[in-house]
């Protein structure tokens, strides 16, 4: 083996029945064995600079077992990761059974306790390290699988001598000789060195401290001036002294160099480079320029997006990112350079000067800085961090890791530090008493139970929330003006001492009683969700926003606190509220309370009022309210009272009403015309006139019996759920082009026939087009229009030949959607990007195409007759299979353009639809990360092959798409594991920052390449055809990047675009399709995600819907 990897690289070995040049077969119950290697740092450096290792074919390992001896498998392929096969008799150990190997392959070894090693105490020279390498490992078969992590045994010692400097040459003469003053070498009488695979130990006569090295001849040598020898040794401790001695041509000795051991010794698997002269500048020069050639090897560098300049000739102050000062590094900023790996000691022990590394936002797995002594500024977040070694690093002064998953950081003896930034980790504990002058501190989101920061008078900023602190003291911090401590387990909280307090945020945590009457410079004070019964805030006269909200407090004076603009207080027991003084209140949320009375008329910029109540029979009891002198109310909550008359009309730019539960008679809307959303359900409503609310998304008016009518214009398309009694009328009547002629309902058109595989069928249908449309050829031109953009994309395009594409004629009695209009499968354009419509007639027609036995893995797609920008994926339940089983039925409207048409058609058809891939994009909801329940949900269809593109998981060598980050060849693609998918933005993962599945935009990635090419292929040729990677990466060839094509931008996509609507799972198979159109007495199947009282995102739905509203719990029929 030429080379071999030091990155962990999992390396397949197959046992083999026989093999061909061609094939590979496989006998069912042979072992499988999988080869990796240690973590260690053996890099092994030529003479151009430090190369990285790998398999070559041929390479043979060893295998031990109890009852075989010396089995010989051999490497089939070059490469990071690569299959063995068994050259002969294969292993049959046994379930748990111990298997014992080794690297290289000797025919001679007999028994795992006599392993043939190659000589140490006599070495001749060799062109590199791996000539005289060994590695072995232990594994044990697990599920008949065997697994082997090979590990080191020696360490080498690397130096460059000019030929002139070692006169004896030749095979007879020793050229010089390694001294160390510990054992360095083993030797045995009979000249074979052995080593004992099962003890782990060398079985050898005597161990000396003396290596002797021998240099061929000036003719073997083909007139070099110098040479580079690898020296195998054992590992030495750090106590070891270095002495390499040769002999002049008068035969006196010399000592060509003499240097102790690093901080850490000689380890196993490591590569150290020894200098002559290695004080003088042109010395120091080479090692640092040594030092980045092995930075570069070890974060993979000819694959990062940049690296102009790096290994080259040019000065070091000219590679990307290096700054230096007469050739010695003082910094490296590399961050978003996709690098990857570990940044250990031999990368950077040698830059002597260096004070700075930024290498955030890349893809490494450890770092360990513990021999920069001069580092002072690191900046590492957002890797894939398991290790960060700065425990030596006492000048350390800046340092941000967050965004990793770092479990233990050491900064206990950091006496220069100002600056820790370490969120968004997995931390247990965090001393920092011993860092003086320590600034700022972000820890939140870790998993802390202890934080000792009690003696850094210089504290400033403070963020320790969501963790599990139970105490902290603070009192020491005199210095503090943010306190972030929320999410914790506090029971008290002391800032009697933190005078210079401005902010603090304590909610979510058991506080009893809170104290900020010394914090006079406080500006924000957010203590919502604990145990206060009182708070006292008339010292705090700078407040501009106040939470206290779901406490036990009954009386609050706010009176002193006239520079106050948001108040939220709602969920407590107050019995009165005074806000006169508050002039300057934007947000008062007092809802829920046990207020009688409240005047708000002195409040000229209220935007956002809630005062209503949420819980049956308890709460606010006001009969009335007077917000005519607030003209700026946005947002307006009086659900759940007493109020008999309620006067908006002074509130033009009310977007959100919540008026229900209240006997009110009578509202007047009309001067609302920004007005999104109206909540007036249980009241006592005979006339209700919506036609000036052109905005209007949502509406609800249910419980009103007296309310028989509801009057709008045609133009108006919302979501609404009404009583059965009530009825929307046309304000000007209706004057709706209507259908006569319905010949060509149900025609069947085939637009494509498969002309390989057994063909893969995709039904298109519209909706909202009238027999005059049909006429015409505007319908034909859409569905084949469609047809034409869904195959523009890969890997669609390629493998369009194995498509079925058919088109049924449907038509509608109207054109286009709104309220009043009939189309023949009643869709529906919902609140935000919403669509739907009558399932169980969509897919009676597509049943005109196809027949019945086809139909479990069909695509429908409707396309709707109207421009607006929407979409939604109803996917039914899978029978079985791997491959993103399942019918599915994708509604959209056309759009604008053919490029908006092509968008979204991609997105809900290519991606939910057929691929059963998850949206990518994240939305703003008051529930950010995932429940349990829908985790579990989505792991259980992952295993009918949907969702490949989104896991669970921040681990990079477990997720999903793990194989894609470790293969080289996929380096440009943007690939990484990007919090932010399903639409949550924590806890669910997706590989690219860009795709169609996020913006609809940039192209499917790697993985939902794979998910489609798996998917076809499988309904092409039927179960039997298998999956082989690399048969996928070579097709995939003309979609990856390269180095040039990375840097080009994704299409710019409008900021304000609104995310197209998450799939819709429903839980049964296809041929139970109920109608999802909505019916008066119905709510639509969608979450109001603008409500006041935000409703959580729901993407399944089986006979119930379920939304949750916050305050209160609501569950409606669906059906």
């Amino acid at each position: 083996m030429d080379k071999m990897k030091y990155i962990i690289q999992i390396l397949v070995a197959i046992t083999l029945l026989g093999c061909t040049d061609e094939e590979i077969f496989k006998s069912k119950g042979d072992i499988e064995v999988t080869a990796g290697f240690a973590k260690t740092r053996t890099t092994f450096v030529e003479d151009d600079g430090v190369t990285h290792v790998t398999w070559n074919t041929g390479d043979a390992i060893g295998l031990f077992t109890k009852e075989q001896n010396n089995l010989q498998y051999t490497a089939l392929n070059d490469g990071d990761e690569t299959k063995f096969g068994a050259l002969g008799e294969k292993i049959t150990a046994t379930e748990g059974e111990k298997v014992y190997a080794y690297y290289p392959y000797s025919i001679g070894t007999e028994n795992l306790q006599q392993v043939k090693l190659p000589s140490l105490a006599f070495q001749h020279y060799k062109r590199n390290a791996s000539e005289r390498d060994f590695i072995y490992a232990i594994g044990t078969v697990d599920n008949n699988i065997l697994s082997l992590q090979f590990k080191h045994l020696f360490a080498f010692l690397k130096i460059t001598i000019p030929l002139e400097l070692i006169p004896r040459r030749g095979d007879n003469h020793t050229a010089f000789v390694v001294r160390s003053s510990e054992k360095i070498a083993c030797h045995s009488n009979e000249d074979i060195l052995y080593f004992n695979l099962e003890k782990e130990e060398f079985t050898a006569d005597d161990f000396f401290n003396d290596i002797y090295y021998f240099v061929p001849s000036d003719e073997e040598l083909e007139g070099k001036q110098e040479i580079t020898c690898y020296i195998a040794i054992l590992p030495q401790t750090e106590n070891a002294e270095i002495k390499i001695q040769t002999w002049n041509d008068d035969g006196e000795k010399e000592y060509l160099i003499i240097k102790n051991a690093p901080s850490g010794g000689f380890r196993a698997g490591n590569v150290y480079t020894l200098y002559l002269n290695e004080n003088d500048n042109e010395t120091i020069r080479k090692k640092e320029r040594d030092a980045l050639i092995a930075f570069y090897n070890a974060t993979d560098g000819d694959n990062w997006s940049n690296n102009e300049n790096w290994c080259s000739d040019k000065p070091v102050s000219q590679w990307h990112g290096i700054t230096a000062t007469e050739g010695l590094v003082q910094s490296i900023v590399l961050n978003d350079n996709n690098l990857k790996g570990k940044i250990l000691v031999s990368e950077l022990a040698n830059l002597s000067q260096l004070e700075a590394l930024w290498v955030s936002n890349n893809r490494l797995t450890e770092i360990d800085l513990s021999y920069t002594p001069k580092i002072r500024t690191v900046t590492c977040e957002n890797n894939w961090l398991t290790t960060l070694n700065i425990s030596k690093n006492n000048r350390l002064d800046y340092l941000i890791c967050s965004g990793n998953q770092i479990a233990v950081l050491d900064v206990s003896n950091k006496p220069e530090l100002e600056h820790l930034h370490c969120s968004n980790n997995k931390i247990e504990k965090l001393d920092i008493n011993n860092s003086p002058k320590l600034e700022t501190l972000w820890c939140n989101f870790n998993q802390l139970s202890l934080l000792n920061i009690g003696n850094s008078p210089k504290l400033e900023y403070l963020e320790c929330g969501v963790n599990s602190i139970s105490t902290i003291d603070v009192s020491n911090l005199l210095s503090l003006k943010h306190l972030g401590c929320n999410d914790n387990l506090l029971t008290e909280l002391d800032v009697h001492n933190n005078n210079q307090l401005k902010e603090l945020s304590c909610f979510n945590n058991q506080i009893k009683s809170l104290d900020v009457s010394n914090c006079p410079s406080m500006n924000n004070l957010h203590c919502d969700n604990n145990q206060l019964s009182a708070i006292d805030i008339s010292k705090n006269r700078e407040l501009v926003s106040l939470g206290c909200c779901g406490n036990q407090i009954t009386n609050i004076d706010i009176s002193n606190n006239t520079k106050l603009s948001t108040f939220y207080c709602h969920f407590n027991e107050l019995s009165s509220l005074d806000v006169s003084r508050n002039i300057e209140l934007e947000t008062l949320w007092c809802h829920q309370n046990q207020l009688s009375s409240l005047d708000v008329t002195m409040l000229p910029k209220l935007k956002s009022f809630l005062c209503g109540n949420y819980m049956t029979n308890v709460g606010n009891h006001l009969t009335t309210i007077d917000v005519s002198k607030n003209p700026l109310l946005e947002t307006f909550s009086c659900y759940g009272m007493r109020l008999t008359d309620l006067d908006v009309s002074n509130n033009p730019l009310l977007d959100n009403l919540e008026c229900s539960h209240n006997p009110i008679s009578s509202i007047d809307v009309s001067n609302q015309t920004a007005l999104t959303q109206l909540w007036a359900y249980s009241m006592n409503l005979s006339m209700l006139d919506i036609s000036n609310n052109p905005h209007l998304e949502w509406l609800a008016t249910q419980g009103n019996p007296n309310l028989s009518c509801i009057y709008i214009i045609p133009e108006q398309s919302f979501d609404y759920q009404i009583d059965e009694s009530t009825q929307f009328v046309y304000k000007d009547g209706n004057d709706f082009y209507e259908s006569v002629d319905y010949a060509q309902d149900g025609v069947v058109t085939t637009l494509q026939r498969a002309t390989q595989g057994n063909g893969i069928d995709i039904v298109f249908m519209g909706d909202g087009y009238s027999d005059r449309l049909i006429a015409d050829g505007t319908y034909n031109n859409t569905m084949r229009l469609a047809m034409d953009k869904f195959f523009s994309e890969e890997p669609y395009k390629s493998f369009r030949n194995n498509f079925n594409i058919y088109s049924v004629t449907a038509v509608s009695k109207n054109e286009g959607f709104s309220i009043g209009k009939e189309t023949a499968f009643s869709s529906f354009l919902g609140s935000g990007t919403l669509v739907g419509g009558n399932d169980a007639r969509v897919l009676e027609y597509a049943q005109k195409a196809l027949p019945i036995n086809r139909m479990d893995e069909a695509l429908v797609i409707v396309m709707m007759n109207s421009t607006q920008y929407a979409g939604t994926c109803y996917m039914y339940h899978p029978s079985g299979g791997d491959y993103s089983n399942g019918t599915s039925i994708a509604y959209f409207p056309v759009g604008t353009d053919e490029t908006a048409l092509e968008e979204v058609l991609h997105h809900e058809a290519g991606g939910h639809g057929f691929a059963k891939l998850d949206d990518e994009y994240t939305i703003v909801q008051e529930i950010n990360t995932p429940t349990e329940d829908f985790i579990n949900e989505r792991q259980r269809l992952a295993s009918n092959g949907w969702w490949k593109n989104i896991d669970f998981t921040y681990n990079p060598m477990t997720v999903k798409w793990s194989k894609f980050l470790n293969d080289p060849r996929y380096a440009y693609d943007g690939l990484n594991v990007f919090e932010g998918a399903s639409t949550f933005e924590k806890g669910v993962y997706r590989p690219t920052e860009n795709s169609i599945m996020r913006y609809n935009t940039g192209g499917f990635n790697a993985p939902s390449r794979e998910a489609i090419y798996y998917r076809i292929h499988k309904l092409a040729y039927g179960e039997s055809w298998q999956y082989d990677y690399e048969q996928f990466v070579a097709y995939d060839a003309i979609n990856r990047k390269t180095r040039t094509s990375t840097h080009i931008p994704y299409r710019i996509t409008d900021s304000n675009n609104i995310p197209l609507h998450a799939p819709v799972v429903i839980k049964t198979p296809w041929y139970k399709a109920k109608n999802n159109a909505p019916k008066q007495q119905q709510i639509l199947p969608r979450n109001v995600s603008r409500s006041l009282k935000k409703m959580t995102k729901v993407t399944m739905i089986d006979n119930t819907h379920e939304a949750y509203i916050q305050g209160r719990e609501t569950l409606i029929n669906k059906q």
